[in-house]
């Protein structure tokens, strides 16, 4: 196996990887705002200030 296969074998494994983590970022970047979304209406809902009302 040559050199050049290996590079691009391991550049192809490099991108799938990082594409790999950053769409498990993305989903659970996702979910967290969908659930801290339902928390923050539940308090506004009961009179709280949510976390985020302070940013």
């Amino acid at each position: 196996m040559p050199d050049g296969w290996l590079a691009v074998a391991v550049a192809v494994a490099v991108a799938v990887a990082v594409a790999v983590a950053v769409a498990v970022a993305v989903a659970v970047g996702w979910v967290a705002r969908l659930l801290v979304g339902r928390a923050g209406r539940l308090a506004r809902r009961r009179g709280r200030r949510g976390w985020r009302d302070r940013w």
